[in-house]
């Protein structure tokens, strides 16, 4: 039998799922939702790259252990999305392909943001997955239905990604979301490059991008932490991102808007 503690955090676990479900069926999203993928005999010759992203990661000094368990969670992540199939108006959602991060799946334990601090969880580093996918998406035009950014930039001038960029993962909290809003058939292709430690996301559609997308990223405020004896901080900011679509009519529509916080991250 489970621990008290563990049992507790299972019937919470189940009730947040339930709830993302509901949200989803009462938003018409529950039934559009696929696990579909392409196939090896599926053929891309016919199809336009809608866009594409590449996310290079560096190596954490002196963490050869923990490194081998974040590109190995980022390779198994990558693995399980390459070749996702969404159909016009079809629901992508990453809970669906990443579930619980279990080692059943072949995810490592590995870093994770918790509460603002670094700790150890399976599949810890597959957020930088999620964010190849988010970006990839914003970039195509597809319709985000919901994301959610790290509570915290930890990163600082390192980071991966832009600020506003980033795909927090949390299973059963927070989901990365994208509806097919495109007039064809989408196909996502992802890999990690083990050799060049990079991340590469391709989007492709037998119907090219009938327009071109631009997108804006802004930091509104920056927020400064509360003085702590003893101890550094990384100030926090608010950042908005927009994204803008020109039809080949020259009309620019404004399709994706979003303010995001990240708190102060303290280093020491």
């Amino acid at each position: 039998m489970l621990p008290r503690r563990d049992r507790t955090q299972a019937r919470w676990l189940g009730a947040r799922i339930f709830i993302d479900n509901l949200g989803s069926l009462f938003r018409g999203w529950l039934f559009r939702m696929t696990t579909r993928k392409a196939t090896a005999d599926d053929e891309l010759t016919n199809c336009s790259v809608l866009s594409e992203t590449t996310i290079r990661v560096s190596r954490w000094e002196g963490k050869d252990e923990i490194n081998a368990r974040r590109f190995h969670n980022m390779h198994t992540a990558c693995t399980l999305l390459d070749g996702v199939w969404l159909e016009p108006n079809r629901v992508f959602s990453l809970r669906r392909f990443f579930k619980d991060t279990s080692g059943k799946l072949g995810f490592q334990e590995g870093p994770v943001i918790l509460n603002g601090e670094v700790v150890f969880s399976n599949g810890g580093s597959v957020c930088a997955v999620a964010s190849l996918i988010f970006d990839a998406a914003l970039k195509a035009n597809l319709s985000i239905l919901e994301k959610h950014n790290h509570s915290t930039d930890m990163w600082g001038d390192s980071r991966f990604i832009h600020l506003g960029g980033d795909a927090a993962y949390v299973y059963g909290r927070k989901d990365l979301k994208i509806r097919n809003s495109h007039d064809g058939d989408i196909i996502v292709k992802t890999a990690f490059d083990f050799d060049g430690l990079k991340l590469t996301c391709r989007i492709y559609s037998p119907v090219p991008l009938a327009g071109t997308v631009r997108i804006d990223h802004e930091t509104l405020q920056e927020i400064l932490p509360r003085a702590e004896e003893g101890h550094k901080y990384r100030k926090g900011c608010m950042v908005r991102t927009r994204r803008y679509f020109r039809s080949a009519s020259g009309q620019e529509k404004l399709t994706y808007s979003k303010k995001e916080v990240y708190q102060p991250f303290r280093l020491s």
